[in-house]
C-alpha cells in the first residue's frame, strides 16, 4: 500500500527515469547498428630528408619541421649513399656490396640484400632496381621484400646487355635503356611493387663510344645518348643537342 502511494505521489519522477532509461536504450541500439561514416586511410609521411656524412659513416635523418637531425645509424663502410621515396629508405652501401632497408621509425637497418659489384640501384615507390653494370642484367624486387632477395637465387627480369641504365617512375614502373639494342624496356608493378610483364619501345641506334643514360619525365622515358648528342623517347622525340659530353640527365 506504501509503495502504491509513493508512486501516486511522485508521477513526475517515475515519468523522468523512464524516459532516461527509453533515451540510453535507443543511443545504444543507433550505436550497434550504425555504420559510421567512410573514411580514407592516409599514408602518413613526415617529410623528413635522409642525409649522409661519409667521413662518420653515418646516415641521419632531417627532421623537416624542427629543422634538426633527430636520428642516426652508422654504416658498414664509407662508400655507400641513400634512396628515398617519401617513407621508402635504402642504404645502399658500394663497399660491402649490399642494399638495406631503413626503418624510419626505430631509425634502424633492416632487410638487406646482396648486389653486384658496381650495381646502380634506384628506387621509386615501393619498388627497387637492382642493375649489374658490367653484365646488363636487371633486377627488380619489392623494397619490403629484400630480407629474401638473393642475386644468385634469382634469376633477372631482363638482360639488357651494353649501354644499360636504368631508372624508376615515382609510381614505382621500372624504364631500362638497353644501348646496345637501341631500346626501352617497361616493367609495370602491382601494388606491392613487385614486377610484371615488361614491354619494350624503340629509340633508335645508340652510340656506347660513351656511357648512355635514361630517366623518366612523368611516364616518357627519356634518352640521353651523349657521344651521339642526342635526347630521344619511346614516344618517337628525336633531337640533336651541342655539346653533351658533359651533360647530365635530371
Amino acid at each position: 500500500m506504501k509503495a502504491l502511494s509513493w508512486m501516486r505521489s511522485r508521477p513526475k519522477t517515475l515519468a523522468s527515469a523512464a524516459g532516461v532509461a527509453i533515451g540510453a536504450l535507443t543511443l545504444t541500439t543507433m550505436a550497434v547498428a550504425y555504420d559510421g561514416f567512410p573514411t580514407t586511410k592516409v599514408d602518413l609521411n613526415d617529410a623528413g630528408v635522409w642525409l649522409t656524412k661519409a667521413s662518420t659513416l653515418l646516415v641521419g635523418h632531417f627532421n623537416h619541421e624542427s629543422t634538426v637531425i633527430d636520428g642516426g645509424l652508422r654504416t658498414a663502410s664509407d662508400d655507400y649513399d641513400v634512396r628515398q621515396d617519401e617513407g621508402t629508405v635504402l642504404v645502399v652501401d658500394d663497399g660491402s656490396d649490399t642494399v638495406t632497408a631503413v626503418d624510419p621509425a626505430r631509425v634502424a637497418m633492416t632487410d638487406s640484400a646482396p648486389i653486384p659489384a658496381d650495381a646502380k640501384v634506384a628506387l621509386g615507390r615501393l619498388t627497387t632496381a637492382v642493375l649489374n653494370r658490367q653484365s646488363g642484367e636487371l633486377w627488380v624486387v619489392s623494397a619490403k621484400g629484400l630480407s629474401g632477395f638473393d642475386i644468385k637465387q634469382n634469376d633477372p627480369i631482363v638482360e639488357l646487355g651494353d649501354g644499360a641504365d636504368v631508372t624508376v617512375g615515382r609510381d614505382g614502373t621500372v624504364y631500362a635503356l638497353s644501348g646496345e639494342r637501341g631500346e626501352v624496356v617497361t616493367i609495370p608493378t602491382d601494388p606491392q611493387g613487385e614486377p610484371l610483364d615488361p614491354t619494350t619501345s624503340e629509340v633508335g641506334e645508340i652510340d656506347l663510344a660513351e656511357a648512355p643514360s635514361i630517366t623518366v619525365v612523368g611516364t616518357t622515358p627519356i634518352v640521353l645518348d651523349a657521344a651521339a648528342g642526342v635526347v630521344a623517347s619511346s614516344d618517337g622525340l628525336r633531337t640533336e643537342v651541342d655539346a653533351l659530353q658533359d651533360a647530365v640527365l635530371q
